[in-house]
């Protein structure tokens, strides 16, 4: 089995009005409440009605990550990673 520290990881997904959805990213978070208060937070910001560009949040899911990926989640309190970024070794 791979060596790594886990973490949870959310991946997004990009809704625009007259364009449709495309991949956008991923989030990694120390803790599955901590990803759950990240989405709740989310939502929280939004508009009362569906802006014209928005983000939904797919299922969290544990990975595993490299340690100087875990270190920078555990001080950043979250990451926001590209669609084609890896943060395994």
């Amino acid at each position: 089995m791979a060596e790594g520290c886990e973490v949870h990881c959310i991946n997004w997904v990009e809704h625009e009005r007259g364009t449709g959805s495309r991949p956008d990213g991923h989030t990694l978070h120390l803790t599955q409440a901590e990803a759950s208060r990240f989405i709740k937070d989310y939502w929280d910001s939004m508009p009362g009605q569906a802006p014209e560009t928005y983000s939904r949040p797919g299922r969290v899911f544990v990975v595993l990550v490299d340690s100087k990926t875990h270190a920078r989640v555990a001080k950043e309190g979250s990451i926001w990673g590209h669609p084609t970024q890896h943060h395994t070794s």
